[in-house]
């Protein structure tokens, strides 16, 4: 097996450091619980060594053709699939660090020198020569699969180390000017390799992968389809806007689609074995000659018959490496019941809630944050196809608004199981929503608020673009009203979209349907059909 590379999750990892801390917060306030140097003061790092350890830390994780190994001990946002952990890949995760690497090669300055630890200016030039020296066949190869990760671990492990030690790990570099944009535009390719290696027969892409490791390879298997992973696809830029179009089509001809609903389950539903069918010896698994030595001798350690003549595995054998410590004795011969064991429990491949319970983000469940998020991902390509012109637009804008009527206002209370205005945190398959509270879902909701109401922010501008406004809000004989960032907006129907603005009494038309906010106290738009 590959190195281990998670830590103890706790903030100190030594007696004095937790002593110390405290006293500086009493003195500090809570900037006194960060790593501090020897003047008792905050280590201040540049943004470059922010970015540079964001991209290590995610990076080094990739497993080319899988995804981002999940190796520590609580390695996703959906903790329904912690129970990934050391044997999952999350292409989520790595369609995300694609988006961060695009914002990298595009954010201002990226590219120019700038100071950070010695040890991570290290390990990024050893880590870009390593995603240098790696094909992109790596991604369809297990042996190049295992060579790249075991070099990422011996690279970052060192690093890791530095770090753990605090203000004493930091001495200071520089690093040469293009280093972080170099990697991120090194590393591209290999990620969206990768994410192609991701799409499923039916359309659809993986969400999660397992991974397997055998000596010297790592072998790669899918899991079954999950919401999370199509909206990570759709908003990370792989995908074209007509791709992005077929893909959302799939997706409402999925299993992950409920009508009744009007909305996205994050997992298809289905059917569970019961207590009694679960851990029983199959007719292949009965046919080893080992098994049945062992049912002769009597090993009850091992296999337990039943009067109804079931065999199953004894019940104290919690894994794989219980049935091998009992079976000691037995040699190598005890391989095939040790192949026989995991075929049918299934260990590698257990994610957590999300495959055995109904409820709490599990099987059959909305997960309304989820959903926010598809309703944002596709905003942001109508947005895209709106500015390229795109033909892809009017779909996308249809989309979008079959995305949104599934969501909050759009439902009735009866269809919503609750107050449609306030956040819930899921709505599984035989209740209403549940689990009241300020979710992630209301930031998504402000955000796509914005954009339905064609509000956007560019390069210093308000852009008016109302593609996806509906007109409905508007009264025939009145306007919608609200305020944006103190300001209040006005729109009525008109028989040509126009749009004007208000600076010190005087009204002032903008042409080009965009305006600097300073000094602007209202503003008015008409809206054509």
């Amino acid at each position: 097996m590959p190195r281990r590379w998670w830590r103890p999750s706790t903030r100190f990892t030594s007696t004095s450091r937790r002593t110390s801390a405290p006293r500086r917060a009493q003195r500090l306030g809570s900037d006194g619980l960060r790593v501090c140097a020897d003047d008792g003061l905050p280590v201040l790092a540049t943004l470059g060594e922010k970015l540079a350890i964001i991209l290590l830390a995610k990076a080094g994780s990739l497993l080319p053709g899988g995804g981002l190994w999940l190796h520590t001990q609580r390695p996703e946002w959906n903790d329904a699939n912690n129970a990934l952990v050391g044997n999952g890949l999350s292409v989520v995760t790595l369609a995300h660090l694609r988006r961060f690497l695009c914002f990298l090669l595009a954010l201002p300055g990226a590219e120019r020198s700038f100071t950070l630890t010695a040890p991570t200016l290290q390990a990024l030039q050893q880590f870009d020569a390593l995603v240098r020296a790696t094909p992109l066949s790596a991604v369809h190869d297990a042996t190049a699969r295992r060579t790249f990760l075991d070099g990422a671990g011996a690279i970052l492990d060192p690093w890791r180390a530095a770090a753990y030690t605090g203000a004493a790990g930091r001495t200071p570099a520089r690093a040469p000017a293009g280093l972080l944009t170099e990697l991120a535009r090194d590393l591209l390719p290999l990620v969206d390799a990768t994410l192609h290696a991701a799409r499923r027969d039916d359309g659809l892409f993986d969400s999660y992968k397992l991974v397997q490791f055998t000596p010297g390879g790592a072998e790669v298997g899918r899991l079954y389809p999950m919401l999370e992973g199509q909206v990570a696809l759709l908003s990370c830029g792989l995908l074209s806007l007509a791709d992005a179009v077929a893909l959302l089509e799939t997706l409402f001809a999925s299993a992950l689609y409920t009508p009744g609903r009007r909305s996205f389950l994050l997992y298809p539903d289905r059917a569970l074995p019961g207590f009694l069918e679960r851990n029983r010896l199959d007719a292949e698994a009965l046919a080893l000659p080992m098994v049945q030595r062992l049912l002769a001798a009597g090993r009850s350690d091992l296999l337990q018959q039943q009067s109804d003549g079931t065999v199953r595995f004894a019940p104290a054998l919690a894994n794989r490496g219980d049935l091998e410590a009992a079976a000691a004795d037995l040699g190598p011969d005890v391989l095939p019941l040790a192949e026989a064991y995991e075929r049918l429990l299934k260990h590698h491949e257990f994610t957590g809630r999300s495959g055995t319970m109904f409820g709490y983000e599990g099987l059959g469940c909305i997960y309304w944050h989820m959903v926010a998020k598809l309703l944002l991902a596709v905003q942001e390509r109508v947005f895209e196809a709106a500015d390229l012109g795109a033909p892809e637009g009017p779909a996308l804008q249809q989309l979008y608004r079959r995305v949104r009527d599934g969501l909050g206002y759009r439902k009735s209370v009866a269809d919503y199981g609750a107050f449609p205005a306030d956040p819930y945190s899921h709505t599984p398959g035989e209740g209403g929503a549940q689990q009241p509270g300020m979710t992630g879902q209301v930031k998504e909701e402000i955000l796509t608020r914005w954009g339905e109401l064609g509000l956007r922010v560019r390069d210093g501008l308000v852009h008016f673009q109302p593609v996806l406004l509906d007109l409905a809000e508007i009264p025939p004989d009145g306007a919608l009203r609200f305020t944006w960032a103190g300001v209040p907006f006005a729109y009525r129907r008109g028989p040509e979209t126009r749009l004007r603005v208000q600076r010190s009494g005087t009204w002032h038309d903008c042409p080009q349907h965009s305006f600097a906010p300073q000094g602007v106290d209202a503003v008015e738009a008409e809206v054509a059909p």
